[in-house]
């Protein structure tokens, strides 16, 4: 029987300079998105509950986990990519050149091939560990987008740039095989949701 994994990314960020990427916390209107988000996911009949460590992801997904009761289980291996080292780097130029070769980064940072071998073996890892029918992970960006492109070799910056925060993608897992629904919008998700490049 098929499965339903659900991977969403987390609602705006605040960075913070002088805090760890990890620490970043939810924006004022990412804490309202994580509230909306709350009530968009009830109907989904999601019966666990997985994130990214880092405090943004846990942060979007508190309150649902509240309402319906689900513990979060974080899991080290679905953070965000190390694209740069502090707020001030040249965010962009670096973001734009690691689109364009997979193995270049900064140095003590992480290549685009790094952060793809290493999401798709946490999200392969989430898979196996649950049983469940319906389930739901929160991560980022950058490696959601990465590990779509291991489905869909045209999936690039481009698309990375458009994932809003929150978002909401549908997976299909049949087996060992996962299915990306690309015609799946969670319904009510437009009316939350903030574009690039938070």
């Amino acid at each position: 029987m098929n499965r339903i994994l659900y991977i969403i990314r987390h609602a705006q960020s605040q960075p913070t300079e002088g805090l760890e990427n990890g620490l970043w916390p939810l924006s004022e209107v990412g804490k309202e998105q994580a509230m909306a988000l709350r009530a968009l996911l009830m109907p989904l009949g999601i019966k666990r509950l997985f994130s990214s460590t880092y405090a943004r992801a846990v942060g979007t997904i508190e309150p649902y986990s509240r309402e319906s009761g689900l513990e979060i289980h974080v899991r080290e291996g679905l953070h965000e990519q190390t694209i740069v080292h502090l707020a001030t780097d040249d965010f962009m130029a670096v973001w734009k050149r690691s689109w364009d070769d997979y193995d270049y980064a900064l140095p003590g940072c992480e290549t685009n091939r790094e952060a793809q071998m290493r999401i798709v073996s946490a999200i392969q890892g989430v898979i196996s560990e649950c049983k469940d029918d319906v389930f739901a992970l929160c991560s980022h960006g950058a490696v959601i987008s990465l590990f779509l492109n291991t489905l869909d070799a045209d999936v690039g910056r481009e698309y990375a740039e458009s994932l809003r925060n929150p978002d909401v993608i549908r997976m299909v897992v049949d087996g060992p095989t996962v299915m990306w629904d690309r015609s799946y919008e969670l319904p009510g998700i437009g009316d939350v949701a903030t574009g690039y490049p938070r």
